[in-house]
């Protein structure tokens, strides 16, 4: 379910699943209905670990940073229409829904969409890590010298 409360309208515009090889995000969220629109490419990164006293994995959260830093470039209109009509015969590619509902239409009637936004639209990159549970980066931010919180950088 996207976007959150605080993320976007609350009739939750279009989301398409692109997970897999060669993929632009894990997810891509089109939002149409904001002034302007509002585009995300949300990447996760799962977790190996389901136990509730897990710590941060600094490695899984590069891995998947690096992802949306190689992937910035489909922030552009086109190309992301480019990669996402490349997906369009993929079972992955029948993964999309409007309004929170499984679309009638498709990737195709996404597309469709993502090309009447125009040019003037917000872009945002979005980095889920479950691995990171909110008790661990309360108690990191609360604690810098703890385990859990990053290493001061060397002045």
């Amino acid at each position: 379910e996207w976007p959150l409360p605080t993320l976007g309208t609350t009739q939750g515009g279009w989301l398409a699943c692109d997970d897999g090889s060669m993929e632009i995000a894990d997810f891509i969220h089109l939002d149409e209905k904001s002034d302007p629109p509002k585009l995300s490419l949300i990447h996760v990164k799962a977790s190996d670990d389901a136990k509730a006293s897990r710590g941060v994995s600094v490695s899984k959260y590069e891995v998947v940073t690096a992802q949306a830093v190689k992937n910035l470039r489909s922030l552009d209109r086109a190309i992301l229409s480019e990669g996402l009509e490349g997906g369009l015969k993929k079972s992955v590619g029948k993964l999309v829904w409007h309004n929170r509902q499984t679309a009638k239409g498709g990737r195709q009637a996404m597309l469709d969409a993502l090309k009447k936004i125009g040019t003037n639209y917000e872009r945002q990159v979005v980095i889920i890590q479950p691995r990171l549970t909110r008790a661990r980066a309360l108690l990191a931010r609360s604690k810098p010298k703890s385990s859990d919180a990053a290493p001061a950088s060397p002045t």
